[in-house]
């Protein structure tokens, strides 16, 4: 199973040329669970 995280700045909705927002920026992060690890 993996864990997303996503993040998002700069958006303006519908009006992608307001000159007060130029920039989109989109980052993410994915993490794998690992499970429960046992010890014998």
């Amino acid at each position: 199973m993996h864990f997303y995280y996503l993040d998002e700045v700069g958006c303006t909705g519908e009006d992608l040329n307001n000159p007060e927002q130029p920039i989109f920026v989109l980052g993410g992060l994915s993490i794998r669970d690992e499970g429960n690890i046992q010890n014998r």
